[in-house]
């Protein structure tokens, strides 16, 4: 957060119109649930008026890093806490501790985003990027839509307002799901839109700032369906890791949305310029 806090000051020192950077509470295991709020507090002594909640759970990979079912860090009943197949026990407990999260960001007066991401948390380790999954498709009784997305408005629904302002990702540099499975993502889109509840609710989709496809190359039905998702998303996403100076400057910023812009350009899946941007990881 502190990083953050002080590129914010760079780019606000340095530029007309300083993009916004919102510090961000991980919600990645158990003991950053404990953590959450006294986090929030900080950032809302910050003066800020966002705050990001970064949400992680966690899947068992088979050899071609397809997605076998989902999970968590958990305690066991001896030893440390290790990762164990998702159970609706351990989900509802999850679930609570969401609430608990965004009913005292809002407390507090800041608006929500959320960034939902897996990772690897068998034997077999591999980047997000590259994971293969259905997000709709029930692994061992659960799906990413159940698991992850639902639990997550769910939560926020027992939170917060139905006009408090809320903006969240589908996922986060998990490219090659995406690519792959456009359609399920869209649809899964249009079904979380029309649960209604929240009224200031913002769905985007967000990817690397470089291999955005996860190494997947699509064809005319995906280019297609990718670019039906980009149009109906209320903003697309970047996960802006690329090299700049010393010190930041906003042409630093502006090279890397180019060129990620070109890669989905050249895969045929133009993103319009209209599209509204946010920096989803720094």
């Amino acid at each position: 957060m502190n990083r953050l806090l002080l590129l914010l000051t760079i780019l606000s020192t340095s530029t007309a119109q300083a993009a916004p950077v919102h510090p961000m509470v991980p919600m990645f295991h158990r003991w950053d649930y404990e953590k959450a709020n006294e986090l929030i507090d900080k950032v809302a002594a910050t003066g800020a008026k966002r705050v990001q909640f970064t949400i992680l759970l966690l899947c068992e990979l088979d050899a071609k890093f397809k997605v076998k079912n989902y999970g968590a860090v958990w305690p066991r009943d001896e030893g440390d806490p290790k990762f164990q197949p998702m159970t609706a026990a351990m989900l509802a407990e999850i679930k609570s501790e969401f609430t608990s999260a965004f009913r005292h960001a809002v407390e507090k007066k800041l608006e929500i985003a959320i960034l939902p991401q897996l990772d690897a948390g068998g034997t077999i380790q591999e980047w997000r990027n590259f994971f293969d999954f259905d997000p709709t498709e029930q692994l061992a009784g659960f799906s990413y839509e159940t698991v992850m997305l639902q639990t997550i408005l769910e939560a926020l629904e027992a939170a917060a307002p139905p006009g408090h302002p809320v903006e969240m990702t589908l996922e986060g540099e998990m490219g090659c799901t995406l690519f792959t499975h456009p359609s399920a993502w869209h649809q899964m889109l249009k079904r979380l839109r029309n649960r209604g509840k929240l009224s200031q609710l913002r769905l985007g989709v967000s990817t690397n700032y470089e291999g955005v496809n996860g190494k997947i190359i699509p064809n005319s039905t995906q280019q297609s369906t990718i670019q039906q998702l980009i149009a109906e998303a209320d903003f697309v996403g970047i996960s802006c890791y690329c090299k700049t100076g010393a010190i930041p400057d906003a042409a630093d910023f502006q090279r890397c949305v180019e060129s990620y812009c070109r890669e989905y350009a050249d895969l045929g899946c133009p993103i319009p310029e209209s599209k509204p941007l946010r920096f989803t990881e720094l």
